[in-house]
């Protein structure tokens, strides 16, 4: 019975399933993870030639499970694309040829595990992250990674806070064009995130959603970012948002201090998520900057006056449009 352990070695369906393997482009599979050790998937070891697109799950909690038995999908020529839904097993104990994914569209694993996948596939394009906080007492490596253009990492539980110091300082990605941060419940984002984004010239792309940021780190990160065109930091809790609002128009016209310099100068969209006691500084930036500003959203628990909706109108334009959200 495949009901509940133990599980038995056979099930005609898979057999039958893993006879035709040779057949296979895109295959998910959710299963106890004893099927992935042994039996009813055997026959497809070192027969999926086409295979392209690969996810598997495993459904039962095990204490271990045996790497050397998870090679089912080790001989895969035209597998470019793997995710795991899983949180009972570390990703990386599945034999895969990693070195030539170049997509991983999400895959479950703890700050470490994401850490060796990316050691492990150096041609990765894009990856999705959802990360849990299970404790891994395995050493983090470093990792240049040079092929990674998308990054997206995002939290699975809400019992704990997860701290990405370890990624944002172990994992240099320096062609990275996009990263998104999604975090529920919100988690604060430690300031070496200004250290990881220091290392990448070409981001275009940032997002910062659901997460909690002080205003130095924010204003520290945007400093490091000049190539970015948007920047989303809607759901995103600033610590000190009137602080951060008042430096960062400062820094609109290259004013604000000796040394400074305009504040992400090539951004055209700009999404943010402002409360109420900010909403005149937030106005007076948009206003700053209306002349290099194509989209601007804005996202507040507040009702605007009539004051700053004729201001934010009047910035409106044919090149500059404000949507309230």
């Amino acid at each position: 019975s495949w009901d509940r352990p133990p599980f038995s070695s056979h099930h005609p369906a898979l057999e039958i399933l893993a006879r035709c393997s040779d057949r296979w482009e895109e295959m998910m599979l959710y299963l106890p993870g004893q099927a992935f050790e042994n039996g009813p998937l055997a026959a497809a070891r070192g027969n999926i030639p086409q295979l392209i697109r690969l996810s598997v799950g495993v459904s039962n909690v095990v204490e271990r499970m045996d790497s050397s038995r998870l090679d089912i999908f080790s001989i895969a020529p035209k597998l470019i694309s793997f995710q795991a839904f899983t949180t009972n097993c570390d990703p990386t104990s599945f034999q895969i040829p990693w070195r030539q994914l170049t997509h991983l569209p999400i895959t479950w694993a703890e700050i470490g595990g994401s850490i060796r996948i990316l050691q492990l596939s150096p041609k990765l394009r894009e990856a999705t992250f959802l990360h849990h906080n299970f404790y891994d007492s395995r050493p983090y490596p470093v990792v240049l990674h040079s092929s990674l253009q998308s990054l997206f990492i995002t939290q699975k539980f809400p019992s704990g806070e997860l701290d990405y110091s370890d990624l944002f300082l172990n994992v240099a990605l320096p062609n990275l064009r996009s990263l998104t941060i999604n975090s529920s419940p919100p988690s604060l984002i430690p300031a070496t995130l200004t250290t990881f984004l220091s290392r990448i010239t070409v981001l275009d792309h940032l997002n910062l959603r659901g997460c909690v940021i002080n205003d130095t780190a924010l204003l520290q990160s945007l400093e490091v970012t000049q190539s970015l065109t948007y920047l989303d930091l809607r759901d995103l809790m600033i610590i000190g948002e009137d602080n951060f609002l008042v430096r960062a128009k400062s820094r609109t016209d290259g004013i604000g201090g000796s040394g400074d310099f305009v504040l992400v100068p090539k951004l055209k969209i700009l999404a943010i998520q402002i409360s109420g006691p900010g909403l005149e500084l937030f106005t007076e930036l948009v206003e700053h900057r209306a002349r290099t500003l194509r989209k601007v959203y804005l996202q507040t628990d507040q009702q605007l006056g009539p004051h700053l909706r004729n201001r934010l109108e009047k910035v409106r334009s044919q090149t500059l449009s404000v949507t309230l959200l």
